[in-house]
């Protein structure tokens, strides 16, 4: 059994799997930041990765982020000249 699997079953909640996820896939400072639909998507294919198949609104993404990393916040950013939703104080690690 994979490590997600076992903190799932062990805990069953997602706000776990979530902490996880950032714990392992993401680099937490200040000058980081990443798109919330690219945060979200790279979360979802981590999970198929996994073994896990469910996927997470938004909404419910965005609040067990803050809680597993809360010096992260929520900002409309410019990226290439668009404004985006992202979040600041975190970002993607590579693959």
């Amino acid at each position: 059994m994979d490590t997600i699997d076992r903190l799932v079953r062990a805990t069953l909640l997602p706000q776990a799997v979530v902490a996880l996820f950032v714990r392992t896939q993401c680099t937490i400072g200040p000058n980081e930041f990443v798109e919330k639909d690219a945060l979200l998507a790279a979360f979802h294919e981590w999970g198929a990765r996994n073994g896990r198949t469910a996927t997470m609104r938004p909404a419910a993404f965005g609040h067990y982020l803050l809680k597993a990393c809360p010096t992260a916040a929520p900002r409309r950013l410019r990226v290439n000249g668009d404004r985006v939703w992202a979040y600041a104080g975190l970002s993607l690690n590579p693959y």
